[in-house]
Formats: structure tokens, sequence, C-alpha cells
């Protein structure tokens, strides 16, 4: 109960520190810091044996799984079409749901080989590991971020201005310049918009 009261409150430091790094266009170095905060506090209970760093580590393990959860939605936004977006969202939390299944299967062989502590190391690398490894396919996720002058520009104009990052996001890949010599006229009454 106290190890999940610990996650609890981590979440909740997590979903308050994941909104306000929302805001930025750069997340795919979030997503990867809270990959790693989500995994090594594992690292760290299989390495302590006593509930005080057990319990903050599972508070870490919660702010990172806030971090994680709020980046990637939020790149997969970014980077997903419109109009195949809920079944690709489908399909990730499909899948997510499919390695809760298979973790349930392999962690107690794992725990059995290995012992618990050394289990917990193993989970606690997993994950920076992963990060780390995804480093190169990061960047280009990020690459595919619009240009930072159109977000402000976005941001810019009052009645945009509180829209959530994707919206934003999704609006300044949508942006297009036009010139018009001076005295040209832009738009008409009765013209549609």
């Amino acid at each position: 109960g106290l190890l999940s009261g610990a996650l609890g409150v981590g979440g909740l430091i997590g979903g308050l520190l994941a909104m306000a790094l929302s805001s930025r266009s750069r997340l795919t170095a979030d997503f990867a810091i809270g990959l790693a905060l989500f995994g090594a506090p594992f690292a760290v209970i299989g390495g302590a044996a006593s509930l005080v760093p057990a319990l903050l580590a599972m508070g870490v393990v919660g702010i990172g799984n806030s971090i994680v959860d709020v980046s990637a939605v939020t790149l997969l936004q970014r980077t997903i079409p419109d109009d195949v977006l809920g079944r690709v969202l489908g399909v990730v939390y499909g899948m997510l749901l499919g390695t809760f299944g298979l973790g349930a299967v392999l962690t107690p062989l794992l725990i059995h080989v290995v012992g618990v502590r050394t289990a917990l190391v193993i989970v606690g690398v997993f994950l920076p590991a992963l990060a780390l490894a995804s480093a190169p396919t990061l960047r280009n996720l990020e690459a595919a971020a619009p240009d930072q002058a159109l977000i402000d520009l976005i941001r810019g104009v009052s009645i945009l201005a509180q829209l959530p990052l994707p919206t934003v996001e999704r609006l300044a890949s949508d942006l297009h310049e036009v010139r018009y010599p001076a005295g040209a006229t832009v738009i008409q009454v009765g013209e549609p918009g």
C-alpha cells in the first residue's frame, strides 16, 4: 500500500511537471528522461533493502510515468495524421496492454532464474538503456516538429494562445506564407474564409 501510495504521489507531481513541460515544443528529450525516471528507480529498489529508498524510488517512477505518458501522446499527435490518429492510439494502447501481459509472464521466470534483487536491477536498467538506444529515432521525431517561430506566431494571437501544444503544432504545420504587394486586396466581404 505504501509503495502504491508513493507511486500515486509521484504520478501527481509528474502530471504537474509533464503539463509544464508539454508547453515546450521539444518533447523527445522529455520522453527519454521520463523513460529513464520510469525504469532506473527499480534498480535502486533492487539495491536498497529499506523502505524509505523504495518509497522515494516509487515516487520517481510515478514522475517518470507521467512524463512518458504526456510526451508520448503529444509526440504521436505531432507525427500522425488526424485521419488515422485514433486508430494509431488504439494500436499503441493495445500494445501497451500486451506488454503488461508479457511482463506478467516473464517477470516470475526472471525472478526464478536470477532472484528478486537482480531482476529489479535488470528491469531498472532496461528503460534507461532503451532511451539511449532510441536517441537517434527520437531526434528524427524532433525534426518533424514545426518551426518554433511559427509556434510563437500562433501563441502571439490572443484567441489561440491557450490552445494545447499538439493543436498549436498542427496549426503551425498547416501554415503557408503568402505574400501580397502593398495595396492588394487580400479578402473581400462575402468571399469564403
